[in-house]
């Protein structure tokens, strides 16, 4: 769980805890508190949802690094065609077709990076959906069996040792997640992965042949 989702369980937590209006008690009239278990890492791992946004990421990424592969390639025959013709050109067309090429091979590894930074963002906004979600099920949970405290359980950030199976929610946690959330479309990134404009070679970057 990264540093904003355990801001977000927290802040979680502290509303089931803090969102009943209980009225002030002595101590000597205050009941025992009712605690839950849940594992919220797996819950979101196993969830429809969760499933679905990782399948949808992972399918975005493939098909980004089949046309990124396309224009490394154009790129290196751009790279072998430069070498072949030094000895053909002025030192001035030389220059101007290895000027595009740099350009376009810069251009490229920003257009990965770019691509890149989209696709961590919709996993992350997608993947916060769903602790959001899931967050608002522990709320009904909590609401509905009078539950004071609901500890989390997932491994190495949890601070349960032991619980009985009793007051562990996580399968039903996961079962009113996945009715709630049944599913989860990213959005579309705008654009679609294009070479950057002047190739040295026969085709433009644009995709068009010269005449």
């Amino acid at each position: 769980m990264n540093a904003w989702t355990g801001r977000v369980l927290a802040f979680g937590l502290f509303l089931i805890i803090t969102g009943f209006d209980i009225p002030p008690v002595r101590a000597e009239q205050m009941q025992p508190p009712v605690i839950a278990v849940i594992d919220f890492q797996r819950i979101v791992r196993a969830s429809i949802a969760g499933k679905f946004v990782r399948q949808q990421v992972d399918k975005r990424h493939a098909t980004f690094q089949s046309e990124i592969r396309k224009l490394q390639l154009m790129l290196e025959r751009d790279r072998a065609e430069l070498r072949q013709g030094k000895s053909n050109l002025t030192p001035a067309e030389f220059k101007k077709k290895r000027h595009a090429y740099e350009k376009n091979t810069d251009q490229l590894q920003r257009l990965v990076q770019t691509r890149k930074r989209h696709l961590d963002s919709l996993y992350v906004e997608g993947m916060r959906k769903v602790e959001l979600t899931l967050i608002a099920v522990m709320r009904e949970l909590a609401t509905e069996r009078k539950i004071n405290i609901i500890l989390n359980a997932t491994r190495g950030q949890g601070v349960v040792l032991f619980a009985d199976n009793k007051i562990v929610l996580t399968s039903e946690a996961l079962t009113r997640l996945d009715k709630k959330l049944p599913t989860l479309e990213l959005p579309t990134i705008s654009g679609v992965v294009s070479p950057p404009a002047g190739s040295t070679g026969k085709e433009k970057i644009g995709g068009k042949k010269d005449n």
